[in-house]
């Protein structure tokens, strides 16, 4: 292999590795953050039943037809 194409594969590599890593950082401390929260069911049994449950049905089975799992 032509040693410029090597390196130029190293390069973008990197860069695109790069650009995971810090992707990956602001989700991993949100996640971090939020499992350290206790959860309030009665507020999620309300968020779901105004917002999930239209599509997702009141039990969260989603519809028969497949369209809404």
């Amino acid at each position: 292999m032509n040693r410029q194409i090597l390196h130029s594969i190293i390069l973008i590599s990197t860069v695109l590795l790069s650009f995971r890593v810090i992707a990956d950082a602001p989700l991993d401390d949100e996640l971090s953050q939020a499992m350290q929260l206790s959860p309030d069911v009665a507020k999620g049994q309300i968020l779901f039943k105004e917002n999930c449950s239209q599509c997702h049905g009141d039990d969260g089975w989603g519809t028969t037809d497949g369209r809404f799992p």
